[in-house]
């Protein structure tokens, strides 16, 4: 029996003095000296932000680090960024400063109009936002937002979400996750597309859907804005006596290619959106159009053209017949 009364006091005092040993290493304030940075990078787990402290002798004990993040179920609420940390510095101070979100460094983004969902992806990793493209790729899909943005309601769920992704400069905090900058580029889109310009789409006779779709060849056809409301006329004529659109930039969004002239070969490709074989629009949007493209598709300017380039310079020539067309070719040389 004293054997066990003394095994529970060698318990007690044990416990005792490893909660003073906590609390005390908890609160001890390190001197570091001088104001250093130290950077919580994006996907690091308590354990590596812990070691990379030890290794830069802001912390003693690693454990404490570890243990106090845990018992405060601040583990994986670390924000990634860059600190300014003071001289002096607890522990405790740490992990709070770490996990506070007023503390998280912003980024500014920029997504130019003319991207495709790719090409956001691709931005995204660039700036260290994303680990892969299926991190992207899982937010990228219509279905988990129709029941947000009603402009989605009329698409598949399965379809991405190209062409409503609003091109523009962002302000985010350096951890924002795919969710929030996905929410707040089609919040954009939404509060871009105002009720006039609703109005004037609904008595345009042509669908919501349509007119981004249209509005998403142009911005990749020609860059001028006024050039964009000649093209968009051009090609709603095409369409209204069943003319091909002969847009080269939808089978260059198919093939990945940026030919600003196709080939023989890439003509004969057999897809919904090789625009010389198939009559109307293709299959989805093929870029996120800006302001200037959506504006040019719902309000074109009449025109007598039905043949445009664009020469490597950026420059729209226009012609009215086809031998007009085949003469402004030398331009593209």
């Amino acid at each position: 029996m004293k054997k066990i009364i003394f095994l529970i006091l060698i318990i007690i005092v044990g416990g005792i003095g490893f909660l003073f040993f906590f609390l005390s290493s908890l609160n001890e304030v390190r001197n570091i000296g001088s104001e250093i940075e130290f950077e919580v990078v994006r996907g690091d787990g308590v354990n590596q932000i812990s070691q990379n402290l030890f290794e830069q002798d802001i912390i003693n004990n690693k454990f404490i680090f570890e243990s106090y993040s845990w018992l405060k179920g601040k583990e994986s609420k670390f924000v990634a960024g860059k600190y300014i940390l003071p001289e002096k510095v607890s522990t405790k101070d740490l992990v709070v400063l770490f996990t506070s979100k007023i503390n998280a460094e912003e980024i500014i983004l920029q997504f130019i109009e003319g991207w495709t969902v790719d090409d956001i992806s691709n931005y995204l990793f660039e700036q260290k936002l994303i680990l892969s493209k299926a991190e992207f790729d899982k937010w990228n899909k219509v279905g988990l937002w129709k029941d947000e943005f009603d402009f989605l309601s009329d698409l598949n769920n399965n379809e991405t979400l190209e062409g409503y992704l609003f091109p523009d400069t962002y302000n985010f905090y350096i951890d924002a996750d795919v969710e929030t900058i996905v929410r707040k580029m089609l919040e954009t889109f939404s509060i871009r597309m105002n009720s006039q310009l609703l109005d004037d789409i609904e008595n345009s006779n042509r669908s919501f859907h349509e007119v981004i779709m249209l509005a998403s060849i142009v911005e990749k056809e020609v860059k001028a804005a006024e050039d964009m409301k000649i093209v968009a006329d051009i090609f709603l004529k095409r369409l209204a006596i069943g003319m091909a659109l002969q847009a080269d930039s939808t089978l260059n969004y198919a093939t990945g290619g940026k030919n600003s002239s196709l080939t023989y070969d890439e003509l004969q490709i057999d897809s919904k959106y090789n625009l010389y074989k198939y009559l109307g629009y293709p299959p989805t949007p093929i870029s996120n159009p800006g302001m200037n493209a959506i504006r040019a598709a719902i309000y074109p300017v009449a025109n007598d053209y039905y043949f445009f380039l664009t020469s490597l310079e950026g420059k729209a020539y226009f012609g009215k017949t086809l031998d007009e067309h085949k003469a402004n070719r030398k331009y593209l040389k």
